[in-house]
This record gives C-alpha cells, structure tokens and sequence, in this order.
C-alpha cells in the first residue's frame, strides 16, 4: 500500500529512516558495528543517509527511500531516476572493499536476483554470464544496470566492474515501517543485560 502524498509521506519517510538509523546505532552498541555516521559533510555524506564503519574497518553507505510512490516496488530506471545506481557506483568505485545497502519497503525484484547471483559467481563475468543470465529478461536487466553506470555492455571489463559492484550491493527490501519497531524493541533486552554485567 502506498503512503498519501504530501506532508504525512514525508514524515513516514524521516520516521522511516530515524528508526532504520536506530537499529544500526544498536548494532554499534551491541558491538556488531564499529561506528555510524549520519549525513557526514563531503563526498562521504552525499546521497546517503549514514556510513556505518565495521568492525573490520569497511565503510558500509546506508541509502534509505521508505517507498517508491505509490509503486509496489522499485525498477532498474526508477532507481537510476531517485540518483540511487548513480549514488551506489560512486561510493562503490571510491573504495573497493566498501558496500553500498539501499533500504526500503518496497522490493527491488530486478537488482535482487542480480545481487544474489553476483555474489555466488566469485567475481567471474564469464561464469556470471553462462549460468545467471540465462533469460532474456536477465540479460535485458544487467543490460539496464551497465547501462545506468555507464559501463559498456559489450566490454568485458565493463561487465567484471558491473558484476563488483553488484556484488557489494545490498538491497533490504519489504521491511515495513510497522515492523521496524518489533525489531528494535525485541533487541532491548540484550542491552538491558549486558548493563548489569
């Protein structure tokens, strides 16, 4: 179900990203993250929510968008309309160990499969090409996305660069802004038993 277009969308949307930013500092405090960083100034902050740094090290850029108007779910073109593929290339192509996760309520069905797929192919185009995009409607899709990051469908190097950075790419999709905040209260009780240790 879509939101209402207007101010009441508006504000699901920042409650959206307020409490998805929530759980990510619970995550901090409960150690499964480094650190996060809301909206930081200069290329690290432009067109992310947050960047979250891993215990590891590993930067992760956080892009939230609740819904996609009154959409059920998100294309390869209304995500490159929203600035979300550009956004994701040029954090992704800034440091080749970082990640790039997109947020929202509405599924991602086209870059979904893709991500998924990319990351079972250990970086071979070949591979990926051979046993992952056996339908025309995924290779119409891996098309869309070179093409989106202009990268050259018939280079192969453009497609081992477009295959890396699918496989940094997370997409959290279908969460519901209702059921955000079970997860956050359901994680409470850890905290409140690691303050009496």
């Amino acid at each position: 179900m879509s939101l209402i277009p207007g101010g009441r969308a508006d504000k699901f949307g920042n409650r959206f990203e307020r409490l998805w930013i929530v759980s990510l500092a619970l995550d901090v405090i409960d150690g499964r993250l480094g650190s996060i960083q809301l909206e930081p100034l200069g290329f690290e902050g432009e067109g992310v929510e947050c960047v979250v740094t891993h215990t590891d090290g590993a930067k992760i850029y956080h892009q939230c968008k609740i819904q996609n108007g009154n959409q059920a779910s998100w294309t390869i073109a209304e995500l490159a309309k929203n600035g979300v593929l550009q956004t994701a290339k040029k954090k992704l192509e800034s440091d080749p160990i970082c990640k790039f996760v997109f947020i929202s309520d509405s599924t991602v069905p086209e870059l979904r499969d893709m991500a998924m797929h990319a990351k079972s192919c250990d970086g071979n185009s070949n591979d990926f090409a051979r046993y992952c995009l056996i339908s025309k409607s995924a290779r119409d899709s891996f098309n869309k996305l070179r093409q989106c990051w202009a990268l050259d469908s018939e280079e192969e190097r453009d497609a081992a660069l477009a295959l890396g950075f699918l496989s940094r790419r997370s997409l959290i999709e279908g969460i519901g802004i209702e059921r955000r905040p079970n997860c956050i209260e359901w994680r409470r009780p850890s905290l409140r038993m690691k303050a009496k240790k």
